[in-house]
């Protein structure tokens, strides 16, 4: 109806917020997929994986994969792409085998790793984020 006036124009359902979920095809992002999918949440699932496991697919609605925590960019397009995301969970962590070999990936994976996640968070005002150790 064109004589409709702003104040009484139906509003726009506002779009579903998600969370998203970094380091989702390890085995704690697998679990916490599984969780998070059973309580109704919408995910995003990131990870440095070439493809998500099988049995968490179906769980996701979007997927980031071949994504490295390390590139501080490739966070930010992240978060750009997927604006409507509440809560991140940050799992990203080297295999214990990766450490062995070079020992500075676990620093750059898990400080570096999370500098670049907190900052493209902060670029993209979500504000709350949770971890494992």
């Amino acid at each position: 109806d064109v004589s409709r006036s702003p104040s009484t124009a139906p509003l726009r359902e506002p779009s579903p917020m998600s969370v998203l979920v970094i380091g989702a095809a390890g085995a704690v992002g697998k679990r916490l997929i599984g969780a998070l999918a059973s309580r109704g949440e919408r995910i995003v699932a990131v990870d440095k994986a070439p493809q998500l496991p099988e049995s968490i697919k179906h769980l996701v609605q979007h997927a980031e994969t071949n994504k490295d925590v390390r590139d501080f960019y490739t966070m930010q397009r992240i978060f750009q792409r997927h604006r409507f995301v509440h809560t991140v969970w940050n799992l990203a962590a080297p295999l214990s085998v990766e450490t062995a070999k070079n020992p500075k990936i676990a620093e750059q994976v898990t400080i570096n790793g999370m500098r670049n996640v907190l900052w493209a968070m902060y670029e993209a005002r979500v504000k709350k984020i949770l971890f494992t150790d």
